[in-house]
């Protein structure tokens, strides 16, 4: 990992969870990005079509941020999946839902 990548990604609150749900996505094999914390999202999910994931601490009590609810109202207004995601379940049901074809 590089520098800079080490900078921008060890910098800001990472959520606990989000390698439990990294996890996931590469037990699916699905490419992702991880963002930096002013992207108004978590991870980009390199599926087709792609989708935005917010990952969340269940264990805290969270709202979105400011930026999270401007990237989510923007995903809406263009129909790119914005989720919300707990729980590591959350996100291998969301991978089963994709191969289902069923969103």
């Amino acid at each position: 990992m590089s520098r800079y990548r080490r900078s921008v990604f060890m910098c800001g609150d990472r959520d606990g969870n989000e390698a439990k749900i990294t996890t996931v996505l590469s037990h699916y094999q699905i490419p992702y990005c991880l963002q930096p914390p002013q992207s108004g999202f978590d991870i980009l999910v390199l599926t087709n079509p792609v989708e935005l994931w917010e990952v969340k601490n269940p264990a805290r009590k969270w709202t979105l941020t400011k930026a999270e609810h401007e990237r989510k109202r923007y995903c809406e207004g263009k129909g790119i999946i914005y989720r919300v995601i707990e729980y590591s379940d959350q996100a291998a049901d969301a991978l089963a839902e994709r191969q289902k074809g069923t969103r």
